[in-house]
């Protein structure tokens, strides 16, 4: 029975019970408009017992219909919950894969010595951080790991390149000792690196 049956079941029953009572009652009133109230009665008890089997049918199909109803409800929610789960899933693994090509990809810090020294004195930043930077909203929806490495990584790069900034403008060709060296970013990259190695490998 399909969903448009069952919510006619209840409408029908109802409608059965009104003509059943109709039906018969014509025939118990003549009865007693004649004097037969012998058949008067038992004409109504023979309908008042099939208006309880009718309401009684009536009502369990509704109460069937209505479960249904609730089932199908909860089945519905419990697939949607399931599609945006799955969605998030494939969204996070697509920001994981692109963080990592993005962090992978900061090859200029090896133009860098340890006081940040690099070819010339023009500040240029050391790696892409693009793809973070579009993201920013949704970094804390990663593990609190891949968080504050990730947050750890780009904020050293941020530092660096601010760094490199202020000694160019203030010490031009003078000997100027970062407090963010190349090897610190180098450090906070491997963490980085693994922390969402980790988590690919474990959804994947």
């Amino acid at each position: 029975m399909n969903n448009e049956d069952q919510r006619l079941t209840p409408k029908l029953g109802k409608h059965l019970v009104i003509i059943l009572i109709f039906g018969f009652s014509i025939p118990a009133i003549l009865a007693t408009l004649t004097g037969a109230f012998e058949e008067a009665y038992q004409i109504s008890t023979v309908v008042s017992s099939i208006a309880t089997v009718v309401l009684v049918y009536v009502t369990f199909r509704y109460v069937r219909h209505t479960d249904q109803l609730v089932e199908e409800t909860q089945q519905a929610r419990l697939e949607e919950q399931q599609r945006q789960q799955e969605q998030r899933k494939r969204e996070l693994t697509a920001l994981r894969r692109g963080l990592l090509h993005e962090i992978q990809a900061g090859d200029d810090l090896e133009f860098f010595d340890e006081n940040g020294v690099g070819n010339g004195n023009a500040v240029r930043r050391p790696a892409p951080t693009t793809i973070y930077e579009q993201n920013t909203d949704r970094i804390g929806l990663l593990t609190r790991q891949e968080i504050d490495a990730i947050v750890n990584y780009y904020t050293l790069l941020q530092k660096f390149e601010d760094e490199l900034y202020l000694r160019n403008e203030t010490n031009r060709g003078k000997v100027f000792r970062l407090v963010t060296t190349p090897a610190k970013i180098q450090s906070a990259e491997d963490e980085a690196i693994e922390a969402i190695k980790t988590n690919i490998d474990g959804t994947d």
